[in-house]
């Protein structure tokens, strides 16, 4: 397979997954997971002495 064939092949599957709006998704599901884990990691921050921080309270 030339690189060229396997870029048309690969521009035709990105199409597809578009048009079954599978992208869109993935994109929805990235954000949702990407929020998620912002939103729990301040708690496992390490301190300046490099042990894990202390939750306030």
């Amino acid at each position: 397979m030339t690189v060229r064939t396997v870029l048309t092949i690969a521009a035709l599957t990105l199409r597809e997954a578009a048009r079954r709006r599978v992208l869109r998704s993935l994109a929805a599901l990235t954000v949702v997971l990407l929020s998620l884990s912002a939103w729990g990691s301040p708690g496992s921050t390490p301190s300046s002495a490099g042990s894990p921080a202390a939750r306030p309270g």
